[in-house]
């Protein structure tokens, strides 16, 4: 009940983000089109740390995040959080469609998951003895590649800035885990467990702190 509260939460930051105007986030937001000197003249920070909450997130539930800025249009991040699968790292790298960092990007990676050892959901499992019975798992490793879209919007005076991300993750290997007690859980119950293994749609979002 309390991840699904949580979900319902994330969603809804995550596609407030995404529809609100500019203007609420920003009281400078300096990025005129006609002037052609405008992204060299802006005062973008050289790196930006973040923190970052979703789901699918590809560092986790909750999570930190470093963005390097490469040349004005495209950066690299990198990252390390936690998820119910296990702790989550990632690589990744962006293009941006507006100056200093803002605006729509384009991002694609690679996450990885540690799984976890011993792990004993909270609630007893049906067995394909139909007894329900506690028992305890080993999630594997997992590693995925994804494809998001951003958007990021300036807060404050000094370039920290807010986003939204939308995407898609996939597995590289069939999600799995290997049972170390209990009675054989049942095929519904393994679909179920095989569901809290990262990947499919990405929704999250979280604030950068700009680095000068």
């Amino acid at each position: 009940m309390q991840i699904a509260i949580m979900k319902k939460v994330v969603l809804f930051f995550c596609f407030a983000f995404l529809f609100v105007p500019n203007r609420v986030w920003s009281q400078d937001i300096v990025m005129p089109q006609a002037n052609k000197n405008s992204r060299e003249n802006m005062p973008c920070p050289k790196a930006y740390l973040g923190l970052n909450l979703g789901i699918n997130n590809p560092n986790g539930l909750f999570g930190l995040s470093f963005e390097i800025p490469v040349i004005n249009d495209f950066a690299l991040s990198a990252g390390v959080g936690a998820g119910l699968w296990g702790t989550m790292t990632y690589a990744e790298g962006r293009y941006y469609l507006g100056p200093c960092q803002r605006g729509w990007a384009l991002g694609a990676g690679f996450a990885h998951c540690t799984g976890r050892n011993n792990f004993k959901p909270r609630k007893a499992m049906n067995t394909t003895y139909g007894v329900p019975e506690q028992v305890s798992l080993d999630l594997l490793p997992q590693t995925n590649f994804y494809i998001s879209v951003y958007r990021a919007w300036n807060l404050g005076k000094k370039r920290n800035k807010v986003f939204a991300e939308l995407g898609w993750s996939v597995p590289l290997k069939n999600k799995d885990y290997r049972q170390l007690s209990g009675y054989p859980i049942t095929s519904d119950e393994a679909d179920k467990v095989q569901r809290w293994a990262p990947g499919g749609l990405i929704v999250a979002g979280g604030v950068y702190f700009g680095i000068h």
